[in-house]
C-alpha cells in the first residue's frame, strides 16, 4: 500500500485474484492523484471472484481489462513506478496474512529490466479487454 501510495507515474497491475481492499484503495487514490493505473484480472476471476474489486476500480474510472486469450491469467505481478512486485501472491488478505506465499521487489529496475518489462506489459495488455480490439 505505501508503494502504491507513493507511485508519481504508474502502477500496472495483472492479478489472478485481487479482493485485498486496501490495495483497491491505494490504487483509487493513485489514479485521483494522476498516476496512470491500468489492471488486467483473469477472465473468470473478474466475472466471479474479483468481480466486486473490478467493477469499483472502473467505476472509479480506472483502466481495467479482462484476460481474452485461452487459459488463465495467473500473474500476481505489479509495476509501481520503476519497482516490480512478483511472486506466487495474489492481491487477497489471506494472500498477505495466512498464505505461506512468496514476493520478490526488485527496485529500481535497470534500464534493460524495465524495456522487457514494458514489453511484456504490452503483451499482456494486448491480450486483454483493455488492447481496443
Amino acid at each position: 500500500v505505501r508503494r502504491i501510495d507513493s507511485a508519481s507515474r504508474r502502477v500496472f497491475v495483472a492479478m489472478f485474484t485481487f479482493t485485498h481492499k486496501e490495495l483497491e484503495a491505494a490504487l483509487i487514490r493513485a489514479h485521483n492523484r494522476g498516476v496512470a493505473v491500468r489492471v488486467i484480472f483473469d477472465h473468470d476471476s473478474a466475472r466471479v471472484t474479483s468481480r466486486a474489486t473490478f467493477v469499483r476500480l472502473k467505476r472509479a474510472g480506472i483502466p481495467c481489462g479482462k484476460r481474452t486469450k485461452p487459459g488463465l491469467l495467473h500473474y500476481k505481478v505489479a509495476l509501481i513506478d520503476d519497482l516490480l512486485v512478483a511472486g506466487s501472491c495474489n492481491w487477497t488478505r489471506a494472500g498477505f496474512s495466512a498464505n505461506h506465499e512468496t514476493l520478490l521487489l526488485i527496485d529500481p529496475l535497470t534500464p534493460a529490466q524495465l524495456s522487457w518489462i514494458h514489453r511484456w506489459w504490452s503483451a499482456v495488455e494486448e491480450g486483454s479487454t483493455l488492447s481496443g480490439r
